[in-house]
């Protein structure tokens, strides 16, 4: 029986797009928001792709068994083809010996890496921001450069970048990128650029126009529209009622939006909503889902109740704000931001705020409510539900170490635990002041 042994640089699987040009590579760039180094693929024919990291929950451990492919298709003399285990050739053979993949390879996650298309001005508008000069008295100045300076930048901190000009598909379709979110002018057959963020701003909600077009992601919608538009439920007095509030609750499920996710990150308050995405500096972004969620269809849900165009303005806001906080410098998505909420912003996020005061001001009165009718409750509503999810982590936390306990126990000290030692007497009684006076 062979050993088994961990690789120092294990396999990873990769979904790449079909069709793919022969020259297509992966190579590292920093990331637009962090700037740290990430991978991208960039392929001459079909543009640059971003690596999206799908991955299983902590708690339902999942794994990958890869193996070389080891059937090639051959064509008998009336045409028809048959699959024969051929195995790998000698080249392919050592190949794989390099790659711990020659008898096939477990992985200890089942981590999935799918590339999905980036637009490439993200990768230049760090470049394009920093070609700001501050005077020792004055505002900030912007000047105009001309694309090989601004490519000059980005090459001294990533190599790889020369890899993207050096094909004239990726470099075209860059610089008309830049065309559209930049003021331009023609100085001596060049084209000198100045980044604009009125421009930015417009092609960033074009984005997130087309995003809420589409649709938002399920966990998106429920967990920051949903959730953030619902309205809170009050009390029903005891002494007028004899239905008590658990009982209320059972009934009234149905018509209630599904609450089961945990709390999303939406903050409201009389002026705005602020939305908070987790921006990863790993090299993929990393999407955690459960098998349910990949194995049942999503279920048909009631519309939203709010006025008209309200859940649109907060999708587009949460669209929007998911392109600001991940793919944008900071100092960019700050001044946007800055922009969007003075009163010259292209949309118009107010009636948006006044409806989320409203029902701020709701949830409060319904919380105080609660609190005054019911005093047996020592905890909040979501006191409650903060502490279920607390207690189910603990409770999870100790299945676990039982579990590796019995795993480090023999067969003979799980048999011994089974004896009935009622009647017996103790070891230590041996040892005690009784046997050495009987002595």
């Amino acid at each position: 029986m062979g050993t088994v042994t961990e690789a120092s640089s294990p396999p990873r699987p990769f979904i790449l797009p079909q069709d793919g040009s022969l020259e297509a590579r992966i190579i590292t760039l920093p990331n637009p928001r962090t700037t740290n180094p990430i991978r991208y693929y960039c392929c001459p024919v079909n543009g640059i792709y971003e690596f999206t990291k799908i991955a299983v929950p902590s708690t339902m451990p999942r794994s990958w068994l890869l193996a070389p492919s080891r059937t090639s298709t051959i064509t008998k003399s009336d045409g028809s083809q048959k699959n024969v285990d051929s195995g790998p050739s000698a080249s392919e053979h050592a190949e794989l010996k390099t790659t711990s993949l020659s008898r096939g390879y477990i992985t200890k996650s089942a981590d999935l890496f799918v590339a999905t298309p980036i637009d490439p001005l993200f990768l230049v508008l760090p470049a394009m921001s920093s070609a700001l000069t501050s005077a020792k008295s004055g505002p900030v100045r912007k000047h105009f450069l001309s694309a090989d300076d601004l490519f000059e930048r980005i090459i001294c901190s990533a190599d790889d970048f020369s890899f993207i000009l050096e094909h004239a598909s990726t470099r075209t379709s860059i610089e008309r990128r830049m065309r559209a979110v930049c003021d331009t002018v023609k100085a001596g057959g060049d084209t000198m650029y100045r980044l604009s963020m009125d421009k930015l701003l417009g092609a960033l909600l074009e984005k997130a126009e087309r995003i809420v077009a589409k649709g938002l992601p399920t966990s998106l919608e429920e967990h920051f529209v949903r959730n953030a538009l619902e309205v809170p439920m009050t009390c029903i007095n005891h002494k007028d009622s004899s239905i008590s509030i658990s009982d209320r609750d059972v009934e009234e499920a149905p018509s209630m939006p599904d609450t089961s996710l945990e709390t999303s990150s939406v903050s409201t308050n009389s002026q705005q909503t602020d939305i908070s995405f987790t921006n990863t500096s790993t090299s993929a972004t990393s999407i955690s889902t459960n098998s349910s969620d990949i194995l049942d269809p999503p279920m048909k849900t009631t519309p939203v109740s709010a006025p008209d165009g309200v859940p649109y303005l907060l999708r587009l806001r949460t669209a929007l704000s998911y392109l600001l906080s991940s793919y944008l410098p900071p100092h960019i998505s700050a001044t946007l931001q800055n922009c969007l909420s003075t009163s010259d912003s292209p949309i118009d996020f107010k009636p948006l705020d006044r409806h989320l005061s409203h029902l701020g001001t709701l949830r409060a009165q319904a919380l105080a409510s609660r609190s005054l009718s019911n005093f047996s409750r020592k905890r909040s509503f979501n006191e409650e539900e903060e502490g279920a999810e607390t207690r189910a982590e603990k409770k999870w936390k100790k299945d676990e170490e039982e579990r590796k306990k019995r795993l480090g126990e023999s067969r003979g000290v799980r048999n011994l635990k089974k004896v009935d030692t009622s009647g017996m007497r103790k070891m230590s009684d041996f040892f005690g002041k009784g046997s050495v006076k009987m002595k």
